[in-house]
């Protein structure tokens, strides 16, 4: 706090004083005593007060960014995007907008619409002191982050009219419980190399599974044509006979459809008839 005098020369006194260390917007007394110069000087009985109000400081805001949305990490560090400008300068007055900003997410966890805290912007040039800056609060979303299954592989079967499928290995994911009953499905029933095999049915849990999503894994694996067992009788007839019986025994592992096309051809014969024989079987 500061004072000052004046020296009365006329009978009309105006002076101005300038008082330091003043709050703003802080309501003040400021108490005038007169004094004469004389050898013994006389001193005003009872100082005059006059009440100050100091003027308030300009609020000043932040506009031009907006949060940005971020796929879930565990932290609260967020960020932003656009320009930032300042808000509430009154004009001619030299006020800048500086500073390291820092952006906050409230919380560290998958919800949307979460308050983004500004922190570290800063103003200056001559009239800052006229005023105070406030801080920006934006809003993000943090999405799930998205996990997907390693260690197991398709494995091959033999063509059984189905898309049932199987894998081998230990599913495994890093800091999340794996569990469910998972199934796996041919994309086609059909023979093929590098078949897709979908898998579904696993699920996450643990404290934190909330926090991501889980992509089911993907295999690709081949349908082998399935292994026929092929046999055949045939009889001795007549040559000059109209017809003749030929036994064709088929297995298979699994039950499937089979087509036999066969064919006949002539042959030599000793006497004045035909030998026919299966010329293909498929």
């Amino acid at each position: 706090m500061t004072s000052d005098n004046a020296r009365v020369t006329t009978v009309g006194f105006t002076n101005a004083f300038s008082i330091t260390g003043l709050t703003a917007g802080t309501d003040y007394d400021v108490y005038v005593v007169a004094i004469d110069d004389e050898g013994s000087p006389n001193l005003q009985g009872s100082p005059t007060k006059l009440d100050m109000i100091t003027a308030g400081l300009i609020s000043l805001t932040i506009t031009g960014l907006s949060g940005s949305d971020k796929v879930y990490g565990g932290t609260t560090a967020a960020s932003a995007s656009g320009m930032a400008t300042l808000v509430g300068v009154e004009a001619g007055d030299d006020v800048f907008l500086g500073g390291s900003p820092v952006f906050t997410f409230a919380l560290a966890n998958v919800v949307t619409g979460i308050t983004i805290n500004t922190s570290g912007y800063t103003i200056s040039g001559i009239d800052s002191g006229s005023y105070t800056l406030t801080q920006s609060t934006l809003s993000g979303d943090i999405t799930g982050k998205e996990l997907t299954i390693t260690g197991i592989t398709g494995v091959d079967k033999v063509y059984d009219g189905t898309t049932l499928a199987s894998a081998t290995g230990a599913a495994f994911l890093s800091g999340v419980i794996l569990g469910g009953s998972q199934v796996f499905t041919f994309a086609s029933a059909n023979v093929g190399t590098g078949i897709t095999i979908n898998t579904s049915g696993y699920t996450i849990s643990a404290t934190d599974s909330g926090n991501y999503t889980l992509t089911q894994t993907t295999l690709p694996e081949d349908i082998l044509g399935a292994v026929i067992s092929f046999n055949s009788t045939c009889s001795n007839v007549l040559e000059n006979s109209g017809s003749g019986n030929v036994t064709v025994n088929l297995s298979v592992a699994v039950p499937i459809v089979v087509t036999v096309d066969y064919a006949v051809k002539g042959g030599t014969a000793a006497g004045s008839g035909i030998d026919y024989t299966l010329a293909k079987i498929c």
